[in-house]
């Protein structure tokens, strides 16, 4: 089977369908190759992008990520005063690192580990140059390659993780180079972008490799060596829904919106704005219009920005209000 034979649709939204069962399994049964540019580094980008990967892996499939740093205030400001950069950013990138959260998160890592090991993942850092700030690489796409040489590319506001996939409202836009001349230059247009990033041959990118990140990820995640088929018969069940990895016991201590309930615009819209405050505000919103949850959905986001390294107090000025929240 190639490309051609699934049902790839142009655009795919989050609030819609799940987009890791519907978008990445199916194409990820049938790629060999899989270049993809997130937002930021974190054990929970490289969890997410184990999530269908065994049929991947069998196809002899290899991966190139290209990821930001998650650099703090005290970060930049080490780098401003002339701190090695190099040095402040792989501390960055060892931060990100926590520890699985259960044993199915810790397989995925020991998955990404020995692919690592094999060669067959490889990741590299990009910053933006910049004279005046330190800038983050953010931009969001990949392309994917079957046997045949039939390529999808795909851009959008997605990141690899938990809430973009299934919480966040999120969309992207899907390109297959064998439909139209528009689709083919499109692909061609991201594979000459993701090269030139990856070769460090954009001036606006500096693009590096950390060798001592890829290294400390062996030391940290890899338990033993693979045998990628007998890891999908025990840890990867073509069964496992997404929704239900969400929703399972697993996930108990980790803030988590389930996959039935979906927030409305102006509530995501209030939640980014939230964010872009630095976590900080009052929402101010009429009664009946869902304050209880857009303040749940805030302790996600805010869970996820602080790696779930996060206790959350519920402070309510009547006993019936206490309750509500309890029954939320």
């Amino acid at each position: 089977m190639s490309f051609q034979d699934l049902d790839v649709k142009k655009e795919y939204r989050s609030k819609l369908i799940s987009i890791s069962n519907e978008f990445y399994t199916p194409i990820l049964n049938e790629a060999i190759t899989y270049d993809r540019a997130v937002g930021f580094f974190s054990s929970t980008a490289l969890i997410m992008i184990a999530n269908g990967l065994i049929p991947f892996i069998n196809n002899g499939g290899n991966i190139r990520l290209i990821a930001s740093p998650r650099l703090s205030e005290e970060d930049i400001t080490a780098i401003k005063a002339g701190y090695a950069k190099r040095g402040v950013v792989v501390q960055a990138l060892l931060r990100s690192l926590y520890d699985a959260a259960d044993f199915k998160e810790s397989q995925r890592l020991n998955l990404l580990a020995n692919l690592i090991a094999d060669k067959r993942l490889d990741i590299k850092i990009a910053l933006v140059n910049s004279e005046s700030k330190m800038g983050m690489y953010h931009e969001k796409m990949g392309v994917f390659e079957d046997k045949y040489g039939n390529k999808i590319a795909f851009t959008g506001s997605m990141n690899e993780s938990l809430t973009a996939m299934d919480i966040n409202y999120e969309s992207i836009d899907v390109y297959c180079d064998w439909r139209n001349q528009d689709n083919w230059e499109r692909v061609q247009n991201k594979i000459k972008a993701f090269e030139a990033i990856w070769n460090n041959e954009d001036s606006s990118v500096e693009t590096m490799d950390f060798p001592e990140v890829k290294e400390e990820i062996l030391n940290k995640y890899k338990k033993e060596e693979n045998c990628y088929e007998e890891i999908k018969q025990h840890y990867f069940d073509e069964n496992d829904k997404f929704e239900e990895i969400n929703n399972s016991k697993e996930h108990i201590n980790i803030p988590r919106i389930p996959y039935n309930v979906r927030l409305h615009d102006y509530q995501i819209k209030a939640i980014e704005n939230w964010k872009i405050n630095k976590y900080t505000g009052i929402f101010d919103m009429a009664t009946g219009t869902g304050k209880t949850y857009t303040g749940l959905g805030a302790v996600v986001a805010l869970s996820e920005y602080v790696h779930n390294q996060l206790a959350v107090i519920i402070a309510c000025p009547y006993q019936h209000l206490v309750e509500q929240w309890l029954k939320t």
